[in-house]
């Protein structure tokens, strides 16, 4: 359930202790505020919240006590935007890396507002004040003459295509983190340290030069490397020092 946004107040907190306490403890529950500053309201509901989306935050900021808590103690915690208009947001910046900041963070979801609004003629209209600020799709309506659909009934923007490539770097950044922890149950802590080393480089060098798309290449280039490595008969497990195999 998601009954109040973007706030805990004390409706929320009063619902949601009604709802676990008296109604049904497996009902689970849904917030995405930080509440009021000091982390009071957090910390009241906390008990009764089985999902945390919190706004997302520059890359390095600084995390509040109480939703540094919430984050050992929950393992589900997401992220999202809503920033106006997101139209006029870079593409690159705001929703491909969207998912590179959620990473460095431990979220394990992430999401903005808004998809889309098929219905709304000015969505096609940058400078429209309502449904034009944030789809990232685009239906018939209001569109250009004329205008190709080749078959489909929504058309993406450059910012859906940035979101879902960034959903696909999350997917790198995934599989290198668990063959990591693999390589280290295993007992090769020198291969599971090595990787770690090109993980952390990966989302260190993509987030501190954001203004540089190609950072995002290299780094997957990089952690497509270091998987390689990872495989049987990679250069991670070959100590003979054997020639590493063309593919690498």
């Amino acid at each position: 359930m998601y009954p109040f946004d973007e706030t805990l107040c004390d409706e929320f907190y009063q619902l949601a202790k009604f709802i676990k306490t008296e109604v049904d403890p497996r009902i689970r529950l849904f917030a995405n505020s930080r509440g009021a500053p000091g982390g009071h309201e957090m910390s009241r509901i906390a008990p009764f919240i089985d999902i945390w989306c919190f706004r997302d935050l520059p890359y390095g900021a600084t995390i509040g006590p109480e939703e540094q808590r919430i984050r050992r103690s929950s393992a589900s915690v997401w992220s999202y935007d809503c920033a106006r208009p997101a139209k006029g947001k870079p593409p690159y910046d705001y929703y491909r890396l969207q998912m590179w900041r959620a990473f460095a963070r431990g979220d394990t979801g992430c999401g903005f507002w808004v998809y889309a609004d098929p219905g709304a003629a000015d969505a096609w209209d940058d400078f429209a004040t309502m449904h034009g600020r944030y789809g990232v799709v685009y239906g018939p309506q209001g569109g250009p003459a004329g205008l190709d659909y080749a078959g489909e009934s929504l058309i993406p923007s450059r910012r859906w295509e940035a979101w879902r490539e960034g959903v696909e770097d999350y997917e790198y950044l995934v599989a290198l983190r668990d063959a990591t922890s693999a390589a280290r149950r295993s007992g090769d802590s020198g291969s599971a340290d090595r990787a770690q080393k090109v993980l952390d480089e990966a989302v260190r060098g993509v987030l501190e030069h954001r203004s540089d798309p190609e950072a995002v290449y290299r780094a997957r280039r990089a952690i497509t490397q270091q998987m390689l490595r990872l495989q049987p008969g990679g250069s991670s497990s070959n100590p003979s020092g054997s020639p590493r195999s063309e593919r690498e």
